[in-house]
């Protein structure tokens, strides 16, 4: 049984529209954090003006993100859904949103990392997070365009999460390098310890927009 069948009214045109709207909302929150290769590609071969072009892309993306939100707000408040249903979606959608405001972040942190000597072994592990992110918010994403079908959704949020704890053992390791003695002064360690953190938090992000919708399936499962 898919989410359209629970959903009390799911069928209606105008909820029809609304998730055609949140769909469109999804893939935008993908195409801003699919961006980060490229700005972290632009970093590392110390390309300033690439940077800063890349970095100006992401934040395009992510204003046409909120756009789109704030259509599916609009949409959603002018009737479509039961009260009971519309709460929960709206969470969901602006959980979603918070994926690509973080993505962003990490990109307007990479600008204050242009000065910074980045080794091969944080290089490495900051590039296996971004292509873990990516593989997390893909899963995400067809998640949401696959609210028809119940047992695939469960298995891409349950992916979802699993990538993000891939990340968070990653990150461990990625704080323990930067801090390791004598390899960096205090302010690198400063710029190093917040780009990760950043880096971090788009999956985590992602994760609770999963736990997001997730949610609204048990509250509807008959």
């Amino acid at each position: 049984m898919g989410l359209f069948n629970i959903i009390p009214f799911f069928g209606r045109e105008q909820e029809k529209n609304t998730i055609e709207l949140i769909k469109k909302h999804a893939d935008k929150v993908l195409e801003t954090v699919e961006r980060l290769p490229q700005v972290f590609d632009a970093l590392d071969k110390k390309d300033a003006k690439r940077l800063n072009e890349e970095i100006e892309k992401v934040r395009v993306l992510e204003h046409e993100a909120d756009v789109i939100r704030r259509q599916v707000e609009e949409t959603m408040y002018s009737g479509a859904f039961m009260p009971i249903s519309r709460g929960r979606i709206f969470d969901f959608c602006e959980r979603l949103d918070t994926v690509a405001n973080s993505a962003q972040d990490f990109a307007n942190m990479t600008d204050y990392l242009v000065g910074i000597r980045i080794n091969e072994e944080i290089r490495g592990m900051m590039t296996e997070i971004v292509d873990t992110t990516l593989s997390c918010t893909r899963a995400l994403t067809e998640a949401v365009h696959s609210m028809d079908d119940a047992e695939k959704l469960k298995a891409l949020i349950q992916k979802v999460r699993d990538e993000e704890h891939k990340i968070d053992i990653i990150q461990v390791k990625l704080y323990h390098t930067i801090y390791r003695r004598g390899a960096y002064g205090p302010t690198d360690i400063l710029v190093l310890t917040k780009t990760a953190d950043f880096l971090g938090t788009i999956s985590n992000d992602a994760e609770d927009a999963s736990d997001a919708l997730n949610l609204i399936i048990l509250m509807h499962k008959p």
